[in-house]
């Protein structure tokens, strides 16, 4: 029995540093702990303090919507940029369609249109489909249904309390026929578990057919603490894979065979190809000064990782913004990688694109400065040079006044 405990929050929007996949800076989580129970769940482990009882006690934080709308009436310097919704555990879960919660708190984003990445296993999504559709016309919007197997029997035992994958489809299928950007993701592959190549061509010949316009994915990282509901699970229900997995993980709980991954990796590519599914949207770009460097991370980024580039490698216009007075031209700290990425293939590209990102004032600033931009940037002389032309490209007015020095 799940034993609901309503909770008055100090605080309810969490900012990252660094811009994950799906572009979110921010993230809102109305629930702690998940009526789906999914086994593999990071959120699981020790160290974001979560109680035990992760599937049967949810904390509802019911003042959540107030919050919210207080941080966003009042910040003098918190400008629009993207929230995700199911940060650590599903904002439509159960429990939502009493609650409301999270829908309270789409109505607060869409009244001050913040762009809005949603992730969710739950059909209970397309009840909001009225306000998804407000956000995606006044702002962005980007959805994704979290499909990690095409077969039910794997994902009961994976996911014991989360609606079956037919259900999942059927949900990206409504939100596609409601005009919305909507993907799957397979997040994470279960290795040996839902890595099959045959289960794989099935999920992305199911994501085409439902209307899905990407397909993520990412591999299992095994958090301290979560990593014992996992290895459970797994002598329950896959007591001869254990040991294959097991051998592709290193202490850290990272997959650490690199054979494997760029085997898996490889046949994935291969795939997005035959299905015409990107492996992630085109990103959400400001008005502002950002937009520059919005533009210009987004390219980098998707260089760096290979994949098929977004919005940002089209020709954009933009009138540049004025220079940054010299306190504001700060260097950023250079932030290690997260531990679950499996490197990008630019280590050089990555870094200094969500180093852009990051920056309090617009990168075309730094144009006539390369020595401070390769600095700021933290990047060597062709990734400098790279970004110098994409000022270029992105300021087509000032076309004539760059010079590349490298």
């Amino acid at each position: 029995m799940v034993r609901v405990e309503p909770h008055t929050s100090q605080s309810v929007l969490n900012t990252l540093r660094i811009v994950n996949g799906g572009w979110v800076r921010h993230f809102i989580n109305p629930y702690r702990g998940c009526q789906f129970g999914c086994v593999y769940c990071y959120a699981r482990g020790d160290k974001y303090y979560i109680h035990e009882d992760f599937e049967r006690r949810i904390i509802a934080k019911e003042n959540a919507p107030e919050l919210l709308e207080r941080r966003l009436a009042h910040a003098r310097s918190l400008r629009p940029d993207v929230v995700g919704l199911s940060g650590a555990t599903d904002a439509w879960q159960p429990l939502e369609k009493k609650a409301r919660i999270t829908r309270r708190v789409l109505e607060v984003l869409a009244r001050h249109r913040f762009p809005v990445s949603v992730t969710t296993k739950s059909p209970l999504v397309a009840r909001d489909i009225d306000l998804l559709q407000e956000i995606a016309r006044t702002t962005w919007l980007s959805i994704t249904i979290t499909i990690t197997s095409p077969h039910d029997r794997v994902a009961r035992a994976l996911e014991p309390f989360a609606p079956d994958p037919d259900r999942r489809f059927s949900t990206v299928e409504m939100l596609a026929d409601a005009g919305l950007p909507v993907g799957v993701g397979v997040m994470p592959i279960v290795p040996r578990v839902t890595d099959g190549k045959e289960d794989l061509e099935l999920l992305f010949r199911q994501a085409r057919e439902a209307g899905a316009r990407w397909l993520c994915h990412n591999s299992l990282r095994l958090e301290p603490g979560a990593d014992r509901v996992f290895r459970d699970a797994m002598a329950d229900h896959f007591p001869a894979r254990l040991p294959a997995l097991d051998r592709l993980y290193d202490s850290t709980g990272t997959v650490a065979d690199a054979a494997y991954l760029q085997a898996r990796d490889r046949f994935i590519r291969g795939l997005r190809q035959r299905f015409g599914l990107p492996s992630r949207q085109p990103r959400w770009i400001p008005d502002d000064f950002r937009r520059v460097n919005f533009l210009v991370a987004e390219v980098l980024i998707n260089r760096a990782l290979g994949g098929r580039p977004g919005a940002g490698d089209e020709d954009e216009d933009d009138d540049g913004s004025s220079r940054p007075a010299p306190g504001n031209r700060r260097r950023l700290s250079r932030a290690r990688p997260p531990a679950s990425c499996h490197g990008p293939a630019d280590p050089d590209r990555f870094w200094a694109g969500h180093r852009i990102n990051n920056l309090p004032f617009c990168v075309s600033t730094l144009r006539d400065d390369p020595a401070y931009l390769a600095e700021t940037i933290g990047a060597r002389g062709a990734v400098v040079a790279e970004v110098l032309a994409l000022i270029a490209r992105f300021l087509p007015a000032r076309r004539g006044q760059l010079a590349l020095p490298f």
